[in-house]
């Protein structure tokens, strides 16, 4: 990913001791927020002993075969197992809590459901299958949708799963506050996520005077120039060819 665990745990005393990512642009954005950590690549490539001593794990396995935006092959596809390896890091290293997330797809399909009430959901076979794998490492495993347009003017769900180790007290995850959203009163618009309007960034993407007056002037002559009669074109042509 790009950081974004990492920017939520950090501000709670939180330190990050490792990074993977496979996509060298993620890689690039991440390199850019975080200068100073080295985030190395492919997980398939990753020892448990590559791994610094951490208490909790943070990943969002690939999300492309469950998106009800592609083909949904789940399981079939190969990224789709790469929970698995979510699943070995987790045998090998035992932290003592975990957060995973992913998109909604994963939680509906093969018999899965949403209902009518925001953030209900019924597990379908595939993700209950995940879970289990999960469970299996010596976890109890929650799991819910939350949609960030509590927080942000953003909507977006995405299905949380937290594990907790099975010697802690089953006191269980306390999703309320999660799922309550901002209760500051204040409305998050648009133009609270940007930069600052005087940032470098937004500075070198403002249009020059010159290239809006060469946008307008594009504008104008695209409604003012008379259409061309390709008919009488087509006719004047024929009759010099004859």
């Amino acid at each position: 990913g790009i950081g974004g665990f990492r920017l939520g745990l950090e501000p709670l005393g939180g330190r990050c001791v490792f990074c993977s990512e496979l996509s060298p642009h993620a890689m690039a954005i991440y390199h850019q927020n975080f200068p100073t950590h080295v985030c190395v690549g492919d997980v398939l490539d990753v020892s448990a002993n590559d791994i610094a001593p951490h208490d909790i794990l943070t990943a969002g396995f690939p999300c492309q075969p469950f998106t009800t935006r592609g083909h949904q092959k789940g399981l079939d596809d190969d990224r789709g197992q790469l929970y698995r390896e979510l699943v070995r890091v987790l045998v090998e290293t035992q932290p003592k809590w975990f957060i995973f997330e992913n998109v909604v797809g994963l939680v509906t399909m093969a018999g899965g459901r949403r209902w009518h009430t925001e953030g209900a959901f019924s597990a379908g076979e595939v993700f209950k299958r995940i879970l289990k794998a999960f469970e299996g490492c010596g976890y109890r495993v929650e799991w819910r949708v939350v949609n960030s347009r509590h927080y942000l003017p953003h909507n977006r769900e995405r299905v949380y799963m937290v594990g907790t180790r099975n010697y802690f007290p089953k006191n269980g995850m306390d999703w309320t506050k999660v799922q309550s959203g901002n209760k500051t009163g204040s409305t998050s618009i648009v133009r609270d996520s940007f930069e600052p309007k005087d940032s470098p960034a937004v500075q070198a993407c403002e249009v020059t005077e010159t290239q809006w007056n060469k946008v307008q002037s594009i504008h104008r002559l695209k409604h003012t120039t008379p259409p061309h009669n390709s008919a009488a074109a087509s006719i004047s042509t024929a009759r010099h060819v004859h």
